[in-house]
């Protein structure tokens, strides 16, 4: 076995071990969900400090923080299906 051949095999050796070794990213949370009203509301309301938004078909939508969206989940128009998680 001649020196360049060995040479060849310990850098193929190393770029194996690094290739195993980076780690993979951790998926990011989501940043938002969102929440929407199940019908058509006559005026815009305002839930646990979020505002809502008209779009379409008279409908309002609520933007809520991934890490406050259990505590909205918990709200009163949300129990009683008034406002509905779309996202």
């Amino acid at each position: 076995m001649s020196a360049k051949s060995t040479t060849r095999a310990l850098k193929i050796k190393t770029d194996e071990v690094e290739k195993k070794e980076t780690p993979t990213p951790a998926p990011k949370p989501a940043s938002d969900v969102i929440f929407e009203s199940a019908g058509q509301e006559t005026h815009e309301m305002t839930i646990m400090g979020v505002r809502s938004r008209r779009i379409a078909d008279r409908k309002l939508r609520f933007t809520v923080p991934a890490a406050d969206a259990d505590r909205f989940a918990s709200h009163r128009h949300i129990v009683t299906g008034r406002v509905v998680r779309r996202g």
